[in-house]
Parts: C-alpha cells; sequence; structure tokens
C-alpha cells in the first residue's frame, strides 16, 4: 500500500508539473505574441541515411555478415530578440541491422524535443531567466535480446517528459547551460506488461499468497530534483560540425534515501563531416547512466553468453555511417 508520505509526494509533484507547464505555456505564447518578423529567427540542422555493409565469406577468424541503414534528422529553430529567446531542438533517428544469424533488430530509435525559453537579466547579456521542456521517447518495440518474445520498451513506454526552472547562461549560438534547481521529471510506462518488469524505478505488481493484489503496477513515476543541461554547437573545421549534449539529473524524491545523492547521466555527440554536397559521414557516441533504470546482465557460462539477471550499468552507444546528407 502507499503510505501517506508517499502520496503527499506524488500530489506535491503532480501540482508542481501543472503550475510549471502552466507557466511555459503562458510564457510561450506571450513570447510568440512578439515574434512580428522572421528575421530574429536561426534555423538548421541536418537530415541523413545512413547504410553500413559487412560480407564475410568462408572467413577463418569467424563473424557474421551484417547490413544496416539508420534514418537521423537534427533540426533546430531559435528565436531571440532584445528581451526573450526561445530555442528549440528536435532529434529523431531510426535504424535496422540485419545479421546473418539472428536476423533483423532495431540499433537505432529516438523522439528527442528540447525547448527553452529564457527572459533576458536586466543588463546582462548572454543570461536569462529560463524554462525548460524536454519529451523523449521512441518510435518502435524494443527486445530483451537475445530473448525476441519479451518486449521492455515501446513508444511512450518509457516516455520522459521534463519541466524546469532556472537560469540560462548562452553565448550566441554555440553554447547554452541551463541550471534549473526546481525540475520535475515524469516517467510514463504506457504498457503494463513493460511496467511490470520494473525496469524504469517504478513499483510492480505485487499479489499475497492468496492471489489478492497488495501492489498495484505503477506505470507514472514522479520525480523532483535539479537539472543541469548543456548544448553545444559548432563547426569545427569547414564541412565538420559537432552537435553534442549533457543532462545532469539529481532526484530529491528518491524512494531510497541513499541514493539522492547519485546524479543521472546522458551525454550525447554527434559528428557529422560532409564530404561533398549530397554525401557526409556521421560519428555518434552516447553515454547513459540512471541508477534507476535496469539492463540486461549477461555472463559467459560454458562458453555461451547467457543472462544472469538486470541491474544498473553504464550505457554506451556508438554509432558510424556513411551515406545521404541534406543540410535543412
Amino acid at each position: 500500500m502507499i503510505s501517506k508520505k508517499n502520496k503527499l509526494i506524488k500530489f506535491l509533484n503532480i501540482k508542481f508539473f501543472l503550475i510549471s507547464l502552466f507557466l511555459f505555456s503562458s510564457i510561450t505564447l506571450s513570447a510568440q505574441d512578439n515574434i512580428d518578423t522572421l528575421t530574429n529567427w536561426n534555423k538548421g540542422g541536418f537530415f541523413s541515411v545512413n547504410f553500413n555493409q559487412l560480407s564475410l565469406t568462408n572467413w577463418a577468424r569467424g563473424g557474421e555478415s551484417s547490413y544496416s541503414t539508420t534514418g537521423l534528422l537534427n533540426y533546430f529553430f531559435n528565436y531571440t530578440d532584445d528581451e526573450i529567446k526561445w530555442d528549440n531542438t528536435l532529434d529523431l533517428g531510426y535504424g535496422l541491422i540485419n545479421n546473418e544469424d539472428s536476423g533483423i533488430r532495431k540499433n537505432e530509435d529516438k523522439i528527442d524535443y528540447i525547448s527553452s525559453l529564457g527572459y533576458r537579466v536586466v543588463d546582462e547579456k548572454d543570461f536569462y531567466y529560463s524554462a525548460l521542456l524536454n519529451f523523449k521517447t521512441q518510435f518502435d518495440k524494443g527486445y530483451n535480446y537475445p530473448n525476441d518474445s519479451l518486449v521492455i520498451s515501446n513508444m511512450f513506454a518509457p516516455a520522459f517528459l521534463i519541466v524546469g526552472l532556472g537560469m540560462e547562461y548562452k553565448y550566441e549560438n554555440i553554447i547554452s547551460v541551463i541550471a534549473s534547481p526546481i525540475t520535475g521529471r515524469l516517467i510514463f510506462i504506457n504498457d503494463k506488461n513493460i511496467a511490470n518488469t520494473g525496469l524504469y524505478g517504478n513499483l510492480v505488481e505485487i499479489r499475497d499468497s492468496t492471489g489478492i493484489i497488495i501492489q498495484e503496477t505503477e506505470t507514472l513515476v514522479m520525480n523532483l530534483g535539479f537539472q543541469v543541461t548543456t548544448q553545444f554547437r559548432y563547426e569545427v573545421f569547414e564541412n565538420v560540425n559537432l552537435i553534442s549534449r549533457l543532462d545532469l539529473f539529481n532526484n530529491y524524491t528518491d524512494r531510497r534515501v541513499e541514493n539522492r545523492k547519485n546524479i543521472d547521466i546522458n551525454s550525447e555527440t554527434t559528428i557529422v563531416m560532409k564530404i561533398n554536397k549530397f554525401l557526409a559521414a556521421n560519428i555518434f557516441l552516447q553515454f547513459i547512466y540512471d541508477d534507476d533504470t535496469k539492463v540486461p546482465i549477461y555472463e559467459s557460462i560454458n562458453g555461451l553468453k547467457t543472462k544472469v539477471g538486470d541491474g544498473k550499468r553504464l550505457q554506451v552507444k556508438q554509432v558510424l555511417g556513411v551515406g545521404i546528407s541534406f543540410q535543412l
């Protein structure tokens, strides 16, 4: 059963989210009223489709043939005037890989929209009072490989909605640092079967010996904490662009008090290297560490890769691709 303390925390989190969303929407509408010309907009980004192939025949050193394709979209549209700045970035990705032995699997899947609204601090050119909104989810199902019958993720399962209030430092259109000491984070798990895996820090269904449910499955997790978001976009060399983002989140309301000192980390870096007008190479590197998110743990047993449980680990993704690319 949920304690009175947890009910109070949940109520306060809901209240904070409603107030924050109202404030963010109100400020955004006010900002839109001030947009009377397109000359203050800065827009751009890239779209690419990458292809990779590995073909092996009678290869003595082992391995398996594979090929993959990945579509990536990164687009930003920012508005700035003497008092207000409104920055938006949409990051989409989806990819599939076909291995000779394991068949088709997903190797990329993300929907990530971040929007920050700032009101310039008087007499401070690069500092703003800031409101931050970030939404993340994915397009398609994810499986607990090598078990391809157990779905552990899907669209809106999970989905993350983050709303924060604080201060921002922004230098031109190169770097932005947002510190939000009041940040609410909602984790939606819109699938009871996925929620019952308990992989996303949520409570799972518990029944007593007679089959009566004594703890319901939690499909909505609410946190209140401190977030720092850093974004960096720069043309390092001609036709070589670096796009980087770092999110740090400290959860004030973690159920386990000993974990309230932990920092959740999400770091994403993309390097786009234009070869010519239509061809480009892309390098993507991502690190994730979330104390509440469990990942499958494998060990080699009798020469076979065997799952031995779930636990917290540093998640690392690296993608290198060459393909068709368009500047937006």
